[in-house]
């Protein structure tokens, strides 16, 4: 279950900015392998590289249960929920654009890259599902969307679905 958009307080700004800038630091020694055609090896193994920093952040704010210390982290070394969308959207757009490329180039069907494509595209999922409910959260308009319907369904009994899409 991810953390709520408030309940940043399974990380601190340091564990945060080390998963982070590492995860980003692997897709783009990735990116540079993939431009400069490297040696068969040196591609793949750069993608495992990038697979694993991509599937601990994902596993970061997935399972924040597995990260929690006997206590919380305190409130003046939280990441900023703010900043983290914010890097998570430049995260997403990087990724899906270096996937796009292995994928016109055919590497998601080679045998030393196609697996850690697919754990990079799996675990990206759930940070993009992560990043878009934080937002939902951190959007002042989602309450009042909420409270509306709540009303309109005091009122009518039942919420009509172009009231809340």
């Amino acid at each position: 279950m991810c953390p709520t958009a408030d309940g940043f307080d399974f990380v601190s700004e340091v564990q945060w900015n080390s998963a982070y800038y590492g995860a980003m630091a692997a897709a783009s020694t990735a990116t540079e392998a993939f431009q400069k055609k490297a040696t068969e090896i040196a591609f793949p193994l750069r993608l495992w590289n990038l697979a694993r920093k991509i599937r601990d952040l994902a596993d970061l704010i997935d399972n924040p249960q597995k990260q929690k210390s006997a206590k919380p982290v305190p409130p003046g070394e939280r990441v900023d929920v703010h900043k983290a969308v914010e890097q998570f959207d430049i995260m997403i757009a990087t990724v899906d654009d270096f996937y796009d490329r292995c994928r016109r180039a055919g590497r998601t069907n080679q045998t030393l890259t196609a697996a850690s494509l697919t754990s990079i595209r799996h675990h990206m999922e759930t940070i993009r599902d992560f990043t878009e409910r934080v937002k939902l959260e951190i959007d002042p308009r989602t309450d009042e969307m909420f409270r509306r319907a709540r009303e309109n369904r005091k009122t009518n009994g039942t919420v009509p679905m172009s009231s809340v899409f």
